[in-house]
């Protein structure tokens, strides 16, 4: 009974490891790019005014690389 309580603890402590690693990962986002007049891509309208992004639970710069 001991033996296997431990199992379970040592398999859901490391199943938390895991996913605190995983997240870890997923959070470290990308260096900001700015954009220049070269890197314009022809099917997107560009606008000077600003948008304001307020990424979720586990949003990042990943989360809003996606078409590029």
């Amino acid at each position: 009974m001991k033996k296997s309580l431990k199992i379970a603890g040592i398999s859901i402590g490391s199943l938390i490891l895991l996913a605190f690693g995983i997240q870890g990962f997923l959070l470290r986002g990308t260096p900001g790019q700015h954009l220049s007049s070269q890197n314009y891509q022809s099917n997107l309208e560009y606008s000077s005014i600003p948008t304001l992004l307020i990424p979720g639970w586990g949003g990042s710069t990943i989360t809003y690389n996606g078409g590029l």
